[in-house]
Formats: C-alpha cells, structure tokens, sequence
C-alpha cells in the first residue's frame, strides 16, 4: 500500500514528481547518570520489591502507562512538502546550539 502523500504541517497534497520530506523527531529522557543493575541488586531486591513493582503496574490505566513511557521515550514522524521543509529549516537554523569545545 502507497503511503499517502500529504504535507502533515499544512496538509496540500504533494505530487509524485515533488520531493516529500520525512521529518523525525525523538524526545528521550536523559538520565542524570547512567544506572547500572548487577545481577547481585537483582537478586538481593527480593521477591516483595518485584511483587511491589507488578502490583504498581498492574494498577495503572492504558493512559498511564502510555504517558509513563511517553516521558522515557517518543519518536513521531512527519512527511512535509518543499515549503514545509523550508519553514521548519529556517527555525531550526534560528535555534542551533552553538558548539563549544
């Protein structure tokens, strides 16, 4: 099945001939250091830690969860025309973070 070509910013339909651009966008948590387990932490935690944590989760909506792993990880991709592209470029190219060794 062809995907649907269709600037998802303003919505025009982008001809065969035209250019679609695929925009990705990755939100990920980062984390303040990196948290090593050791099989020894797995196994000291205990059955009643691993119970506790199931119970959490087992308690939690679909929307819960859902929102839990939004704030760990998300990717969305969008598809956008020439025009698109050169709007969302120009804001890019606005707020680039300079690099300093």
């Amino acid at each position: 099945m062809a995907r649907e070509r269709v600037c998802d910013q303003c919505g025009r339909w982008v001809a065969d001939k035209e250019t679609l651009y695929e925009m990705d966008v990755t939100l990920r948590a980062e984390a303040p250091s990196v948290l090593e387990i050791s099989e020894e932490d797995l196994e000291s935690a205990g059955q009643d830690a691993w119970n506790e944590i199931v119970d959490m989760l087992e308690g939690m909506s679909p929307e819960q969860v859902e929102e839990a792993v939004d704030q760990v990880h998300e990717t969305h991709r969008f598809l956008l025309c020439h025009e698109c592209r050169g709007v969302i470029h120009k804001i890019l190219r606005r707020h680039r973070i300079p690099f300093e060794p």
